[in-house]
């Protein structure tokens, strides 16, 4: 079972792994804003674009068993990139496969962890997909269903239901709505 351990870029992060029991079988990879890892993966957050540096956290989960993520130190950039990051696998885990352990805060010394599951409203790998598709670039709902492979009236139904809650935006051009991701879209679209 392959593993993966997200946490934030500190100083004392050998000891922060000592608290939470990493085994050498695990893989760590560091998150923050301009992080030295050392010897560990480090995902960079680019601060202006921390969605497209939440895509770059989520696909590295891919070929991986289970993700534990770990909430430690008092850098706010981290922080925001790594409760971003759970709850956008929070929402795609039983989609692609991941299992995902309970949210770990480090405080003081004592590890606390919490098994909460905050959730983007993605139903299954039709949304994925369609967020998929609109990635990169705007489009009517014509285009993301011949991306996507899904019938355009599925395709504009997910599209008004992905809006609702915050994942795309839309305008007119003509008589055409065109769609867009927002920045908790493109979270999703690894």
């Amino acid at each position: 079972m392959r593993r993966l351990l997200l946490a934030s870029c500190v100083d004392d992060i050998e000891r922060v792994l000592t608290y939470v029991g990493v085994d050498v079988e695990t893989e760590v990879v560091l998150v923050g804003y301009e992080c030295r890892g050392g010897r560990y993966r480090v995902v960079d957050i680019k601060l202006n674009d921390v969605a497209r540096s939440i895509a770059e956290l989520i696909s590295l989960t891919r070929g991986f068993d289970r993700v534990r993520v770990v909430l430690h130190g008092r850098d706010s950039v981290s922080y925001t990139a790594l409760i971003l990051g759970y709850m956008t696998l929070s929402s795609i885990g039983g989609i692609v496969g991941i299992e995902l352990d309970p949210l770990t805060v480090v405080f003081r010394g004592r590890v606390v962890e919490h098994n909460i599951r905050p959730r983007l409203c993605v139903r299954d790998a039709r949304d994925l997909g369609i967020v998929r598709a609109i990635d990169g670039e705007c489009l009517d709902s014509y285009r993301v269903s011949s991306r996507s492979g899904i019938p355009v009236s599925t395709v504009r139904r997910r599209l008004n239901s992905l809006s609702r809650y915050g994942l795309t935006y839309s305008y007119r051009e003509g008589k055409r709505n065109i769609y867009c991701l927002t920045d908790l879209g493109k979270m999703l679209s690894i």
